[in-house]
């Protein structure tokens, strides 16, 4: 069979998804692989009418900023796709993504906006503190991997170099437990065996929460993996239906804290948080988050809404001498967060799950709000969020986000009303192409 024919490329920049972008044919093409500036022979597998996608095949003259891998399968993971480029070229690539997005969707509000370059993250490797990972057999063993998409290959997660070290170190101990007792990857057929596997690690240590078939984690291994030191939390949920929504069977409580509850330390405060309610992925990068919000609150501010609560890591963060009301979509935050405030004897803050474009309308009607915090990954701005957020006279908004494309879109749609003031972005995923982005804005006169 005749080989596939390569054509040469040079790449002009990186994409959101951290790929590198060429130009054929006045076509906007995609590479895996590829950094700025670099030659690269590349053979085109798809061929749409707006975009091609290309194989890299070769880097005939690669950057100057090219550098190896931290982790062996990075070529073939798409997880890392920046761990090939040094970190002061990540930062900038992701200054001018922000940069390049706001002029797009927001024009010339953003012309005279404070903007200053993206925020290092204080480590590189070894940041993940949650995990979700499917249970595969591989090589006659079972094991934690993840099957790219698009693709065939797995990578075996148990030494991701961006995942805790805590974390790691029990995958390989987990691995080692589950295959001398011979246990079995799930099997759809039989509906049976070990499915997946999520790990969420707390400063007391960790807590795994494993979805089996029908026939549950026996109790032999429960007992075992109890005795590591590092585990504090053992839950088991069934789950053998096609859908991937875990947390909405039965979780059974076979080890440690009271239903899975846990602590954690958050802006020198504590915080107690349950086996279902959101936890963040990277504590520090949260942690950060948290100290910035703090900081651009404006002096006069004595009222706060919170839209996107989740379990208040944020608002009961900071200073007690805020009027706090949140709302949140998910009963469960909610739960936690008030839980949370009656924790830290917050007799100001209050916390209520429901639609939030409904009650932010209701809410900021009958109460007038200094400052609304928006956390916009935690649900969507639809159209009737965008005019009560006009109509509500709020002076202050305070927006952050993963996503820059969708909050350079919503922030857009309040320009009328609202002064662009100041962008900070924060590195959220060091050899990633995540970058958080947090905007404030002031009621114009």
């Amino acid at each position: 069979m005749r080989e596939p024919a390569t054509v040469k490329a040079t790449v002009k920049k990186l994409g959101i998804n951290g790929e590198g972008i060429a130009y054929l044919d006045k076509k906007i093409t995609f590479i895996q692989g590829a950094l700025p500036g670099e030659e690269v022979a590349i053979e085109i597998t798809r061929n749409e009418t707006k975009y091609k996608i290309g194989s890299l095949k070769k880097v005939i003259v690669p950057s100057s900023h090219r550098i190896k891998a931290k982790c062996r399968y990075q070529k073939d993971c798409l997880g890392c796709p920046l761990m090939i480029l040094d970190y002061p070229s990540q930062l900038e690539s992701k200054y001018q993504l922000v940069k390049d997005t706001f002029a797009k969707y927001v024009g010339k509000a953003f012309e005279h906006t404070e903007f200053e370059p993206v925020v290092p993250a204080g480590q590189q490797l070894g940041i993940r503190n949650v995990v979700r990972l499917p249970v595969v057999n591989f090589n006659d063993r079972l094991t934690f991997g993840i099957y790219q998409r698009e693709s065939k290959f797995l990578t075996l997660m148990s030494d991701c170099p961006m995942q805790s070290k805590r974390i790691n170190g029990c995958l390989v101990k987990l691995e080692q437990v589950l295959n001398e007792m011979h246990l079995h990857a799930y099997d759809d057929l039989k509906k049976k065996g070990v499915r997946f596997l999520t790990v969420r690690e707390f400063d007391a240590g960790l807590q795994l929460i494993f979805v089996t078939g029908l026939d549950r984690l026996p109790d032999r291994a429960i007992e075992v993996i109890s005795k590591f030191e590092e585990v504090q939390s053992i839950i088991v949920t069934i789950n053998t239906t096609k859908k991937q929504d875990f947390d909405a069977s039965r979780y059974e409580y076979r080890y440690g804290s009271h239903k899975g509850v846990m602590e954690q330390i958050f802006m020198q405060k504590k915080f107690s948080i349950s086996s279902k309610s959101d936890f963040p992925v990277y504590r520090l990068h949260a942690l950060r988050i948290a100290k910035t919000l703090a900081s651009l609150i404006p002096e006069d501010v004595a009222k706060i809404i919170e839209l996107g609560c989740g379990i208040g890591l944020y608002s009961l963060g900071l200073d007690e001498k805020y009027e706090i009301r949140g709302i949140d979509i998910s009963k469960i935050n909610v739960l936690d967060a008030n839980n949370n405030a009656r924790l830290q004897n917050r007799e100001n803050a209050v916390y209520e799950d429901g639609r939030i474009e409904n009650l932010f309308t209701v809410l900021s009607k009958r109460n007038h709000y200094d400052l609304a915090m928006i956390h916009l990954d935690r649900f969507k701005m639809n159209e009737a969020l965008v005019d009560s957020i006009n109509a509500s006279k709020t002076k202050y908004l305070l927006i952050e986000s993963d996503h820059v494309s969708m909050l350079a879109k919503n922030i857009s749609q309040l320009t009328n009303f609202y002064q662009l003031n100041k962008i900070i972005a924060l590195d959220a995923n060091p050899n990633g192409s995540g970058v958080s982005v947090v905007a404030m804005m002031t009621r114009k006169k």
